[in-house]
């Protein structure tokens, strides 16, 4: 996931443990790490150097909510 293109982040509050990239205007592509476990950071967080699958949960411009 790092350098992905789209500005890829991850979300927080009730979207905690999702990432988001920019596709269009307000609209992200969302999706979460597809690991069992998912590969976390001693400090806390996902380790994105380690995430190599994803599932992807829905399009939408969550701005609104």
């Amino acid at each position: 996931m790092e350098g992905a293109p789209g500005k890829c982040h991850a979300l927080g509050a009730d979207r905690h443990g999702q990432f988001a990239v920019s596709l269009w205007g307000q609209f992200r592509l969302i999706f979460v790490p597809n690991h069992d476990p998912i590969p976390h950071l001693d400090a806390g967080g996902v380790d994105r150097s380690l995430v190599t699958k994803i599932s992807i949960t829905e399009v939408a411009d969550y701005h609104g909510d």
